[in-house]
């Protein structure tokens, strides 16, 4: 009987079977009491379809489960199995010269094709080399005979990809020639050549950096839009010539590439060189570095680009900044346009020339020097007059490790433009003895004036620096004298000389 009929069923143990929703056994001795008998509706599909399926074609599901656990161990087998290794063949490689060079080693065309020459002898079975290998190279061929016990000259041509993100990374050993031979049994085995070579001694000496020769000429290629600077913020020091600045930078290259600002001279200041920082491509970040106002005879500001080392892209007249970018072993300085640069030289200059006023020189008494082997030195008494409390005379510059790491502002002395011993006099004029030097006479004809660097002191004691060109053409004359060469005096003024 049915529940729709008004009669209850009972089961084997005489408990009533109540229908409504899961199939649940009811106990009449206890009414709250009850047992699912199918717990969900995928339960009884499993009970009304799914076990009888299975009982039914109990072969076929247990053939399935088996293909299905074969195929789960061998995606695990091909996950964990170590990587395959190529046999090294015993193969030695040596340098040879490409047609035209007089040494060996790579040769890179302006569209990136790497050609190079080896000299190849097989220690064992004749070898074919197929290819050059490693990070940078998209693809290549090798031209040559067979490889015997002989030495036989075979030459690579490599068609260079610098999107390879292997690049930074790439060493000596990175690279290999690939090759093949024959086993006893007439089994061809694919093999590597290393471009190392074993001396007697043990020592393994690398045949070429061709590391080296593609990360540079990749780095070369990328550097001209390599990086986007902007100016960031800038912090006077106040009672000093220096400001704290930050570089804000971007990689635009698909290159990772290490940056850091070059130690670099512009119109009345100086740069110094940043902390290093690595980006991958598309990545920003920021180099924090310092500059130190030189001169405050007129604005100082960041030179134009077209001024500088390596210019990049960009406007010729934007404000340009020389950074040095690395990728894996290799350097190259380049000049960025910076966005916003223009408004450095005006940050700086509001705390490092307030109130000052370029002081007024003149020159005394002069003396030519022939110091031999061609050098010649000029001595000069010059007149200083500021309004200052204070003069000095020093050349300085960034030196040590880089801003925040140490760097220190030093004082040197040079031999280009004048040069003297620091000196500090009290009071707003002064005397001074300094000396022009050069190594060679022949610089004497195209000799143009020189700056003289005087530092003066405020009265609130600060130092406001100056470069005042000493443009007396007794000072060239005295210098033509003592290497007796003539002066064109026409010419002289046309360099600056008064």
């Amino acid at each position: 009987m049915t529940p729709d009929e008004g009669r209850l069923e009972l089961d084997d143990d005489g408990r009533v079977l109540d229908a409504a929703g899961p199939v649940r056994a009811l106990d009449l001795h206890d009414p709250h009491h009850a047992d699912d008998l199918a717990t969900s509706g995928v339960q009884r599909w499993v009970d009304s379809s799914a076990a009888p399926f299975v009982r039914r074609h109990r072969r076929a599901v247990a053939s399935v489960a088996a293909v299905a656990v074969a195929a789960a161990g061998v995606g695990l087998w091909a996950a964990t199995r170590p990587p395959v290794v190529m046999p090294v063949l015993d193969v030695s490689v040596r340098n040879a010269v490409l047609a035209g060079n007089s040494i060996g080693g790579p040769e890179i065309s302006y569209g990136g094709v790497l050609s190079i020459a080896f000299a190849v002898r097989s220690a064992g079975t004749p070898v074919d080399v197929r290819s050059l290998d490693g990070p940078g190279i998209a693809s290549s061929t090798v031209a040559g005979e067979q490889v015997g016990d002989r030495l036989t000259r075979v030459e690579a041509q490599a068609q260079l990809d610098c999107t390879d993100s292997r690049l930074a990374s790439a060493t000596p050993t990175s690279y290999s020639l690939a090759a093949s031979t024959s086993s006893p049994d007439g089994t061809v085995v694919d093999g590597v050549v290393p471009l190392t070579a074993t001396g007697p001694d043990g020592t393994t000496r690398i045949v070429t950096r061709l590391d080296y020769a593609i990360q540079s000429w990749c780095l070369a290629a990328a550097a001209p839009d390599a990086v986007q600077a902007a100016l960031g913020t800038v912090s006077p020091v106040p009672g000093t010539t220096l400001a704290d600045v930050a570089i804000e930078v971007r990689n635009a290259s698909p290159l990772p590439l290490t940056l850091a600002s070059a130690r670099s001279q512009h119109q009345g200041l100086a740069v110094d060189e940043s902390p290093s920082v690595v980006l991958q491509p598309g990545g920003t970040g920021r180099l924090t570095t310092r500059v130190d106002v030189r001169d405050c005879s007129a604005a100082p500001s960041l030179e134009p680009l077209s001024a500088l080392p390596n210019p990049g892209v960009g406007g010729a007249s934007s404000p340009g900044l020389t950074l040095q970018i690395g990728l894996g072993g290799r350097t190259r300085l380049v000049s960025v346009p910076v966005a916003d640069g223009g408004r450095l030289g005006g940050a700086v200059a509001a705390t490092a020339c307030a109130e000052g006023t370029a002081p007024r020189v003149s020159v005394g008494a002069v003396r030519g020097l022939f110091l031999g082997e061609g050098a010649w030195a000029v001595d000069a008494i010059v007149s200083v007059r500021t309004t200052g409390i204070g003069i000095g005379l020093a050349r300085v510059q960034f030196a040590g490790p880089p801003a925040g790491e140490g760097s220190q502002v030093q004082v040197v002395t040079t031999d280009d433009g004048w040069a003297a011993e620091p000196v500090s006099l009290d009071g707003g004029a002064g005397r001074l003895g300094v000396r022009l030097a050069s190594p060679s006479c022949g610089a004497v004809a195209s000799l143009a004036p020189q700056a003289l660097p005087v530092r003066v002191t405020m009265a609130d004691r600060r130092v406001v620096p100056y470069q005042v060109v000493v443009d007396d053409v007794r000072v060239l004359q005295a210098a033509a004298r003592a290497c007796d060469v003539p002066v064109d005096l026409a010419q002289a003024r046309a360099r600056g000389w008064r």
